[in-house]
């Protein structure tokens, strides 16, 4: 598993032994800073081994002030871990072995390939072109793979005239929405103002003209009073914070879909959208991850 390549020709590698269930916290924790997150598929047990790559802000970072920004980053978040190793890595071509990295990806209907892959495109699928070295969201991770199979089914069934995709990362999900809705409005916001430019390079690519990237503080800086479908791919804190507001600005008979929530957090998160007015109507699992959708009830809470 992958996030946010590192291009650098100077990157350090801290592997560490991390609770499985707090991934997402050391995530939230780093995010600020120039990192990879690497670990397996197939883990099992409690603990994990996690690979932290880091490309330090200092040209000649030191072992100690490696460790010591993981450390003080962490401790924020009151998060520990037992160190295994830590190493700076020897000088190659980073971009060549990012691009090895992210090969294409077939997803549900999807087939989700990086800017630089030059093969014939498949008839049978929807194909959206990401820049691989851009903000998360390349259709590797499991919670990305569960939303776009949640659009895949919605599509089935709803015809959607507004959208939203709250914390839109590279815009794969809004790119997706609008291959499956070409005629609706889509709006694509996100507190990262890298992630805000990335999906608009990427909708640009991709001929999709009906998304608008916007910089947003959750609901803060959206005008539109209401969508037909809210998509949010964040983590399990948030989503539960947002949930009135979720509620708030869907339509009636509206759908969200929801997911960045491991498998353990599914009954909280769930409990926080039907304690305000919201019925499950679909969930699924990837790996360890989960992915909800749920439908507006027709009688406001």
């Amino acid at each position: 598993m992958q996030l946010e390549p590192c291009l650098s020709d100077r990157i350090w590698s801290l592997l560490i032994s991390a609770n499985s269930e707090q991934v997402d916290f050391y995530q939230s924790a780093l995010e600020d800073l120039d990192v990879s997150f690497y670990w397996p598929h197939d883990h099992e047990g409690e603990n994990l081994q996690l690979e932290i790559m880091i490309t330090p802000e200092v040209q000649h970072a030191d072992a100690q002030q490696i460790r010591g920004l993981i450390q003080e980053k962490l401790a924020i978040f009151d998060l520990s871990y037992d160190e295994i190793s830590l190493k700076e890595l020897p000088s190659k071509d980073w971009l060549l072995e990012n691009r090895k990295q992210f090969p294409p990806i077939i997803c549900d209907r999807f087939f989700i390939y990086p800017s630089f892959y030059n093969e014939k495109l498949p008839n049978d699928k929807i194909n959206i072109e990401l820049n691989a070295a851009m903000a998360f969201g390349s259709g590797e991770h499991e919670t990305t793979k569960g939303c776009l199979h949640g659009l895949s089914r919605l599509q089935e069934k709803y015809s959607f005239a507004n959208i939203l995709d709250l914390g839109c990362g590279s815009g794969i999900l809004a790119i997706a929405a609008s291959k499956l809705w070409p005629s609706s409005s889509i709006t694509a916001a996100d507190f990262d103002h890298f992630a805000v430019k990335t999906t608009q390079e990427n909708a640009i690519t991709n001929k999709t003209s009906n998304i608008q990237s916007i910089f947003s503080d959750g609901f803060v800086q959206i005008n539109t009073r209401e969508f037909d479908l809210i998509i949010a791919n964040i983590l399990a804190g948030p989503l539960i914070e947002l949930a009135s507001q979720m509620y708030t600005h869907c339509s009636k008979n509206g759908v969200v879909v929801l997911s960045g929530l491991l498998n353990w957090q599914e009954k909280e998160v769930r409990k926080a959208y039907e304690s305000v007015g919201f019925q499950l109507c679909d969930n699924f699992v990837v790996g360890e991850w989960a992915t909800l959708v749920f439908e507006k009830s027709n009688i406001d809470a």
